[in-house]
């Protein structure tokens, strides 16, 4: 997740995050090759979901600037220390004075783009029906927002399930250090965003990623931006619950704990109005993209709430044995 950016999602050879947040085709597609570099990753539990991804006996060549990675959860081939850009200019030219022809490759390219393209219809399908128990589609809400979102926007997202949204649903539209993941910790986005906003400046926008969880740790906050008068958008997703450990307790315990995992209702959108923020509550999809405008007409820190069903867990692996991942 935190390589995403390293090239465009958009880009014709880019195949998504791969780990416990994730796309699926990119698990599977790096599950099957029989030989993979790995550049300035620490081939960490979250970024091999639990060291599934290479499998066993895939050839690996491992570059990172950091001794302490190489070597620490792969047996590898190769272990290169170095700083990532070098080393992909040193190999590049290598390659060039090897007159490598990249035809060599071509099948297996061809190969992945149409998994790929099979990835984005299964996406497209999840994404078609807007709502979901009366209470709106997530999937939907997030193809709308890759819609929205621009190449020089930038994304701070929740770690946990707004983490995942983010990373695969969210295409970025160009290279570059676009998309933000929490630091490890429950609502880190809500301030990070204003953060974000303030270490960009000028005309570029700031969506920040929570959920109705992660927004309570923080929500004073609010405070601190409209007296710095920093325009930066809040999207929450408002399930009414911890969703991750209501989906934990309902499909790995079975048994559900709704006094550790099930909130009130709350309007956050009318919270951020009481602070004199700008604040939308968003029932139907049609009100989303509207509401994002106007929030950023208002100039304020805003708060667009969306009104999400706790019932469709995020593209992460954990629940592939109950049959929920679908991409």
């Amino acid at each position: 997740m935190a390589g995403k950016g390293s090239i465009a999602d958009v880009h014709p050879l880019a195949v998504g995050a791969c780990g416990r947040y994730s796309r699926k085709v990119a698990n599977d597609v790096l599950g099957d090759a029989d030989f993979c570099i790995a550049v300035g990753t620490r081939l960490s539990s979250m970024g091999t979901d639990v060291f599934k991804y290479p499998r066993q006996g895939t050839r690996i060549v491992h570059i990172d600037l950091d001794p302490n990675s190489l070597g620490r959860t792969y047996r590898e081939d190769l272990s290169i220390l170095a700083d990532a850009r070098v080393a992909l200019d040193m190999l590049r030219e290598a390659a060039q004075a090897a007159r490598l022809d990249g035809s060599a490759w071509a099948a297996w390219t061809a190969e992945v783009q149409g998994r790929v393209a099979a990835w984005l219809e299964d996406v497209n399908r999840l994404s078609r029906d807007p709502a979901l128990d009366g209470r709106l589609n997530p999937y939907h809400l997030m193809w709308l927002l890759d819609r929205h979102i621009g190449g020089d926007d930038m994304l701070v997202a929740d770690t946990g399930y707004m983490a995942a949204w983010a990373v695969t649903m969210i295409h970025q539209k160009q290279p570059g250090r676009n998309t933000l993941r929490a630091a490890g910790s429950l609502g880190w986005a809500f301030p990070a965003t204003f953060g974000a906003r303030l270490a960009v400046g000028g005309s570029r926008r700031v969506f920040g990623l929570t959920g109705d969880g992660g927004i309570g740790y923080h929500i004073a906050d609010l405070e601190t931006a409209l007296r710095l008068k920093i325009p930066a958008i809040q999207i929450v997703l408002n399930n009414s619950s911890l969703a991750f450990e209501y989906h934990v307790q309902k499909y790995v315990h079975g048994e559900l704990c709704p006094e550790a995992s099930e909130f009130l209702d709350v309007s956050f959108a009318d919270v951020a109005r009481a602070f004199g923020a700008h604040g939308e509550r968003v029932t139907t999809p049609e009100q989303f993209i509207p509401a994002l405008r106007r929030a950023e007409e208002s100039a304020k820190p805003a708060v667009v709430e969306l009104v999400v069903t706790r019932e469709l867990p995020p593209p992460v692996t954990r629940y592939e044995a109950a049959g929920l991942r679908k991409v």
